[in-house]
């Protein structure tokens, strides 16, 4: 049976990877998928610190904490990309946006 790593781990050693040759721009796909919330809140420091230190994080999710704590919020709708600042996020927003009414 082939070795599998766990989320975790396998998310640690991606960013880690990554983030050896110092890169400016991080672009991770749903980083914090499938991990408990404590090592969500450790990811997300993690690349809070990344941000102080000058880099930029372009990351795709589908957890509102995440979302509300971004600095902008690009959303495809109809064809069209629409941003929101930090001060323009809120979960009613989105869906008036993407046309989710409940």
């Amino acid at each position: 049976m082939p070795f599998r790593f766990s989320p975790l781990v396998f998310v640690i050693l991606s960013i880690a990877c990554a983030l050896l040759s110092e890169p400016k721009i991080l672009i991770l796909d749903e980083p914090t998928t499938a991990l408990d919330l404590y090592f969500k809140d450790d990811i997300m420091h993690w690349l809070k610190a990344f941000q102080n230190d000058g880099g930029v994080v372009l990351m795709t999710s589908h957890d509102s904490t995440e979302i509300l704590n971004a600095d902008r919020c690009l959303l495809m709708s109809a064809g069209q990309l629409l941003e929101l600042k930090k001060d323009e996020i809120s979960i009613e927003k989105i869906r008036a946006v993407v046309g989710i009414n409940k």
